[in-house]
């Protein structure tokens, strides 16, 4: 058996103490391959050596020799751990997350990915994706019902007659998204403010549409319940002005859409003729999106700029946070 001395996070305790730790160390370890005077057989010291560097500076000043100091503590090379390679493994591993759907996953694994580029993320940080998160419902958009006045009421076949419409925060499951990261960067302030700085990384790439589709998907919809308020979230409709009569008049009453990275997705909603909405759960609930293809043609190999992602979430939190949401979810 061997004695081993191992001293971890030195750069973390005060700064006035880690030299002497260091100081006493050497002083005590007369020549390499010799018996050190504590018994200890190997000491080994863990630290971010850059912040060692930085403080060490700080200290006698910068233009003191720091590798001529540093090098009398250890026997041939300085061990460096990389842990960027693996934090992305267990970033692709939160596909087994089950609190998340599938397509929120790809957007966790694409954001800390992106965080792990840049450096703003490390294993310490990871280690609160345990945490249990749980938001209570609240509502984000209620609407008494549609207005008939410039309305065939035929048209609203998927919508019960004076009924009223509402969206609650259990159709906005970007919430929990955002509520993850802000565990791990402590605030939505701390959030918002490292999401900022990744915005102009050069790593983002273009990547083809049909590998993100689900993601883009799941984004217009999100994106469509915070920014739409009234009934331009329940509906899309085409108004047309009678200049002759100075009225106007509502056609093609449908269900909504939205127009991102132009790209046009249609909201598939669960509502319907034979099963109108009638008030009883979120006008969202069950709603499938997908690229509206009739509108304009996507080939296959067509790329969307990944920045784009990120921007729309960015987004998506402004609004959220000019709603309000944030206070009610107590972040």
């Amino acid at each position: 058996k061997k004695n081993v001395l191992i001293i971890d996070d030195l750069d973390r305790i005060d700064p006035e103490h880690i030299f002497r730790v260091l100081n006493i160390l050497s002083a005590h370890n007369n020549h390499f391959g010799q018996e050190n005077k504590f018994a200890f057989d190997h000491i080994i010291v863990v630290c971010d050596l850059e912040n060692i560097e930085k403080i060490f500076f700080h200290k006698y000043g910068i233009g003191v020799d720091f590798e001529g100091y540093i090098d009398k503590f250890f026997s041939t090379d300085i061990f460096f751990i990389d842990n960027d390679d693996a934090i992305l493994i267990y970033v692709n591993s939160l596909n087994e997350v089950n609190r998340f759907s599938s397509v929120e996953n790809q957007l966790i694994i694409f954001l800390l990915t992106c965080f792990v580029k840049e450096k703003t993320v490390t294993v310490r940080k990871l280690m609160k994706l345990s945490f249990s998160l749980n938001i209570e419902r609240f509502t984000i958009n209620q609407f008494e019902k549609i207005n008939p006045q410039y309305y065939n009421i035929s048209q609203f076949g998927f919508i019960s007659p004076d009924v009223r419409l509402y969206v609650d925060s259990g159709d906005l499951g970007i919430l929990k998204v955002i509520l993850l990261f802000c565990r791990i960067f402590g605030s939505i302030k701390n959030l918002r403010k490292e999401l900022e700085g990744i915005k102009a990384s050069s790593f983002f790439k273009e990547i083809r549409l049909e590998e993100c589709t689900d993601l883009l998907c799941y984004l217009a919809l999100q994106d469509h319940i915070t920014n739409k308020e009234g009934e331009d979230l329940y509906i899309k409709k085409d108004i047309y002005h009678d200049a002759f009569r100075e009225t106007k008049v509502i056609r093609n009453i449908t269900q909504p859409e939205k127009t991102l990275y132009g790209i046009d997705f249609i909201m598939n909603i669960d509502w319907n003729n034979a099963s109108p909405y009638t008030g009883e759960v979120s006008f969202f609930s069950k709603t499938q999106v997908a690229i509206n293809s009739a509108r304009r043609y996507h080939s296959r190999d067509e790329k969307i700029d990944t920045t784009n992602i990120l921007l729309t979430f960015i987004d998506v939190i402004d609004e959220c946070k000019r709603r309000d949401f944030f206070r009610i979810m107590g972040i």
